[in-house]
């Protein structure tokens, strides 16, 4: 006391039905060196009947400083971002909505990085067969108003980003253990502003298409597999080796691309990925007079 000074929190926890949740905590320190301030965290999900889901999460603190000096856990002190987000979804048989908000701000040495995704409108559609042919489509398309401020440029309010992507997926059959699975996807992206290093702003608004193609091959080899004793169980080790092939062409102008998020950062790239994964079973006992096989322990080197 004689030293820092006071701090309290609050901590709320709330069941308003079985579908929903809410979740609050706050913390202040009024420190006599300085190093104080308040955080707050706020958590709330529920699930409508008609099937849509709704999450709120926000998380808000007053500096780093405070953060690193009264964080509660060794990922909250070390932690940089400072995030808050919501998000409204729905899943249907093979299509998934979702309506998302978020901000986001990222401190780095050099200075703070804040961006903000508002509104965000995204349609998925997952793998569906095309008739009786071995052809898989699916799709993903987005339409978002996004903002960033940096030390090198500040967008305006809302920057439209419009992105359209379909990918064709044909599986093969497997021989003698083999197999191998093509896709190939489609990226169109419409930008409202784009990156401009003579701007004072650094960024122009001249509308920006972004056209790309892309191409990724799965090759799986044969499993082998081996049952062994070990205190009196058994247990079963799967080794399978796994190639993936990506190949990305037509990102001409990304030195013109605003990077808002992980959508941003695409480049055209030439890339063969290979690995072994090992993987292991036991039997395990359930419930009712029986037992089942389940996965243990996972390795995979690549």
């Amino acid at each position: 006391y004689s030293l820092r000074g006071v701090a309290g929190g609050l901590e709320f926890n709330a069941r308003p039905s079985e579908r929903s949740m809410i979740y609050a905590h706050g913390f202040f320190a009024a420190d006599r060196l300085g190093q104080g301030g308040q955080s707050a965290q706020i958590k709330a999900d529920t699930r409508f009947e008609n099937g849509f889901r709704a999450v709120a999460d926000v998380y808000t603190v007053s500096s780093p400083v405070f953060r690193q000096v009264y964080g509660d856990s060794f990922y909250n002190i070390v932690r940089p971002d400072e995030v808050s987000s919501g998000f409204l979804t729905r899943n249907f048989s093979t299509y998934s909505v979702n309506v998302f908000g978020e901000r986001r701000l990222t401190e780095f040495p050099e200075g703070a990085v804040t961006s903000r995704t508002f509104p965000s409108f995204n349609l998925s559609g997952h793998s569906r067969q095309v008739k009786d042919w071995p052809v898989y489509l699916s799709f993903e398309t987005s339409v978002e108003g996004l903002s960033r401020s940096d030390i090198y440029r500040s967008t305006p309010p809302v920057v439209q980003r419009f992105d359209v992507s379909p990918r064709v997926t044909v599986p093969t059959r497997k021989f003698r253990g083999f197999s191998f699975t093509p896709s190939f996807g489609l990226h169109q992206t419409f930008y409202s502003d784009q990156a401009s290093p003579e701007s004072p702003t650094g960024v122009s608004p001249e509308n920006l298409v972004r056209t790309a193609f892309d191409f990724k091959g799965y090759f799986s080899g044969p499993s082998f597999e081996k049952v062994f004793e070990a205190g009196g169980k058994r247990y079963k080790h799967v080794v399978e080796p796994e190639v993936t092939y990506r190949y990305i062409n037509g990102v001409a102008e990304f030195d013109r691309i605003i990077q808002f998020d992980e959508h941003d950062i695409m480049s055209d790239s030439n890339e063969v990925e290979y690995s072994i994964s090992n993987r292991f079973f036991s039997r395990r006992s359930t419930s009712d007079p029986g037992s089942t096989t389940s996965e243990f322990l996972s390795v995979r080197i690549g």
